[in-house]
């Protein structure tokens, strides 16, 4: 219930991509990292699927846990 599945859409237009090219973009070794979307923060990423499992292609979808999660775990987000 801590997971939220996200999918690659087009920049801006909120239509599911086939062929990729949206701007999702994450490597091996980004999972525990922070996800931002400009300068809100939505969670923490748990991991991605590539097209076709290969990291070169673009990303299908991603998986993170949210910001609204974090207090039920007693974790805090601070500003500089």
């Amino acid at each position: 219930g801590s997971l939220v599945l996200m999918r690659n859409t087009q920049s801006g237009a909120g239509t599911a991509r086939t062929v990729g090219n949206g701007t999702l973009r994450c490597f091996p070794g980004d999972s525990g990292g922070p996800l931002f979307a400009g300068t809100i923060a939505f969670g923490v990423l748990s991991g991605c699927s590539w097209v076709d499992g290969d990291i070169n292609k673009p990303v299908t979808y991603a998986t993170y846990t949210s910001v609204d999660y974090f207090n039920k775990i007693g974790v805090s987000i601070i500003v500089p």
